[in-house]
């Protein structure tokens, strides 16, 4: 098993995946900022008009509005009504706010996210064809439409979550540390280190659920895959049992993941709450033995209530954030891996320009080697031939005899271990494509995409780039 991967060196992985968005980026980051100076502005202001209501004219001096002619003239219940309106309106204004950078951030990860599947599929199918025979292709469909989406669904935005409440924590516990100190570092220290202390107990459970979870993700695709593509020999043979059984015992697998994840990710709201409320008992305990006056204790209590009602959920959710990426940091490192070894760029398409490469007098092989990766032994050696212009050729020999081999080779699949392929004395391999558009191919398994005649045939062309009479002809 590869070595646990840190959270620091996770986000650090991620930060490429998001700065492709270009300058919604830097909105990106400082919404989250906007974000937690809105929930202090409101976990200051409210307890501030509760305790100020003793006094309202109180209210008057902090809002420097003691020496105004209008408001010196108002009754406590009139100071009381207006202030109470206001914030009312502020509240309505913060949440309008948060809603919108709330929905703004939404949408950067969601275009993000769709962005890197497509990045991540355009990888895959760039690479050389000896990496799809070296890959399961069960493993590369999990990773394009289900890690991607892990990535930001369950580590991004827990990711931007964790920012933002750790954003709120920090600016109310510095008002809580004006207010009262002592108070204020006692339950920093006490919640703080209890909660620490619950994360490392399940982070390295968390990662190993995780990585056993994306496994047993991709041998359900690969048996669903391999049942659905196999049914026609499963029903003669009567063996569908099979392939529902081997599906039954990874999806068993899968699900008792999910659900211990599950279990895990629900404990910090109940064990955090039952320590938040210790925590407030614990406050009022120790300003009542310090000699604090009742009075003074009333405020202090509604500040120090209000902030925990706002902070509990903060607590609750940075911890379970924590908990979520640690469970899907698997899937940051797939995704990561998976892009870092993909090609730097494009190869050309059919479509683009590519100089095309001539055929007039034969094709020629010389001393082709070659040898799979994985394997013990070439696949090919030494083979050499020529095959005039207008002539046909046929391979013939025993099953793994190297024939696909050698035509894979001929056609461009393949790069020869050693040798050369050359066409009119012209090595293939300095223009691959242009040689690759000459060849017209019928595989020995066909595939059809689930899609119309016409679009087969004209197998992966826009429709405004199908040439209709050449549909026609190939029919």
């Amino acid at each position: 098993m590869p070595a646990e991967t840190s959270l620091r060196q996770t986000l650090s992985a991620l930060r490429p995946m998001l700065a492709d968005g270009g300058g919604r980026y830097a909105f990106f980051v400082a919404s989250f900022f906007a974000v937690a100076l809105l929930e202090v502005a409101g976990v200051g202001l409210l307890p501030a008009f509760i305790a100020a209501m003793n006094e309202p004219r109180a209210l008057l001096g902090h809002a420097g509005l003691s020496g105004d002619k209008f408001f010196s003239q108002l009754g406590d219940e009139q100071i009381i009504t207006i202030f109470g309106a206001a914030l009312a309106g502020f509240f309505v204004l913060k949440n309008l706010l948060i809603a919108s950078a709330v929905y703004f951030q939404a949408s950067f990860v969601a275009a993000r996210q769709a962005a890197l599947s497509a990045r991540l599929l355009s990888v895959y199918l760039h690479q050389p064809y000896t990496f799809h025979l070296q890959r399961n292709s069960s493993e590369l469909i999990r990773n394009t439409t289900g890690m991607t989406f892990n990535v930001f669904g369950a580590v991004v935005i827990p990711g931007c979550i964790m920012l933002t409440e750790s954003l709120v924590i920090m600016m109310v516990a510095t008002l809580l540390l004006v207010v009262n100190p002592l108070a204020t570092l006692l339950a920093i220290g006490v919640i703080g280190g209890v909660s620490l202390a619950f994360y490392r107990f399940f982070r390295a459970r968390l990662h190993l659920l995780g990585e056993r979870q994306q496994a047993e993700g991709g041998e359900m695709i690969k048996w669903v895959s391999q049942g659905l593509g196999g049914v026609k020999e499963a029903i003669i043979l009567g063996r569908e049992q099979f392939f529902v059984d081997t599906y039954a015992r990874h999806v068993a697998l899968f699900s008792r993941s999910n659900t211990l994840y599950q279990i895990i990710g629900m404990l910090p709201r109940l064990f955090l709450e039952t320590l938040i409320v210790c925590g407030l008992v614990l406050v009022i305990v120790v300003l009542v033995r310090s000699g604090t006056p009742i009075s003074a204790v009333f405020s202090t209590l509604v500040l120090f209530g209000v902030a925990a009602l706002r902070l509990m959920p903060s607590v609750t959710r940075i911890v379970g954030a924590l908990t979520t990426i640690k469970f899907h940091q698997p899937a940051v490192e797939t995704v990561e891996r998976d892009l870092a070894a993909g090609p730097s760029g494009r190869r050309p398409s059919r479509q683009a320009s590519v100089r095309r490469v001539p055929l007039s007098e034969a094709i020629e092989a010389r001393k082709l080697s070659y040898r799979y990766a994985s394997a013990d032994k070439p696949a090919l050696r030494d083979v050499s031939l020529r095959i005039p212009r207008g002539s046909m050729a046929a391979f013939v020999g025993r099953s793994g005899a190297g024939k696909s081999t050698l035509v894979d080779i001929l056609i461009g699949l393949h790069l020869p271990t050693d040798g050369t392929v050359l066409v009119d004395r012209v090595d293939i391999a300095d223009n691959v494509r242009g040689w690759q558009e000459n060849i017209g191919y019928m595989p020995q398994t066909i595939f059809l995409t689930d899609d119309s005649l016409r679009r087969n045939v004209a197998f992966g062309l826009e429709d405004a780039d199908i040439d209709e009479a050449g549909v026609l002809r190939a029919i």
